[in-house]
């Protein structure tokens, strides 16, 4: 379960993400000097501190995320919160006979490691080159190859279940992922990846 709300008043001091056994928060920066603060813990957790109504998510980083608490000291809260009860990830077929899916339609992931719009537009990119260049069955294994290894590191740091060692060893895995898929998007050039 995800809790999160925009806080003004917050140093932009770039993305912030904070892990701790059974929780993971973080702060970041959007418009109008606003600011994204999220907690996500397991569903039971979040279950317990739905009873104190509007405060959520203060009290699940006080209690959780004391770091984090820290960061948001001073900040002011300027929006309710909203509460992302969580879901199971996917991947579906993403295209057939004149349809395809890009985004979320066709491949769903745990918000904690963002890049979902990242991913919609990078799914569209994609589609958009094997139409121009007449090979339109190209697009779900490119789609799958670039998010693949996403997908697994996003599952494995989402079940908020793992020592803060193999968090570690995950977001360096999930950092060359992130990179491959970057230079895909700098690139543009349509071919599969290079393996990490």
């Amino acid at each position: 379960a995800c809790v999160y709300r925009y806080f003004e008043g917050l140093p932009n001091r770039g993305y912030r993400w904070h892990f701790a056994p059974g929780a993971a928060g973080g702060i970041i920066p959007t418009n109008d000097g606003l600011s994204c603060v999220f907690v996500a813990v397991p569903p039971a957790v979040h279950a317990e501190a739905r009873v104190l109504g509007g405060a959520v998510v203060e009290e699940l980083m006080a209690r959780h995320l004391p770091v984090l608490a820290g960061d948001v000291a001073g900040g002011l809260g300027v929006t309710q919160q909203e509460t992302f009860p969580g879901a199971l990830g996917y991947f579906r077929q993403s295209a057939g006979p004149g349809w395809a899916l890009v985004g979320d339609a066709g491949y769903f992931r745990d918000p904690i490691t963002a890049h979902g719009i990242t991913d919609a537009l990078r799914d569209a990119e994609i589609l958009a080159d094997a139409i121009a260049a007449g090979r339109p069955a190209a697009y779900p294994g490119l789609r799958n190859a670039l998010s693949e290894e996403f997908f697994n590191l996003t599952d494995r740091l989402a079940a908020l279940d793992g020592s803060m060692e193999q968090v570690q060893t995950l977001h360096r895995a999930l950092n060359r992922a992130m990179k491959e898929n970057l230079k895909w998007i700098a690139e543009k050039n349509g071919a599969l990846p290079r393996a990490a």
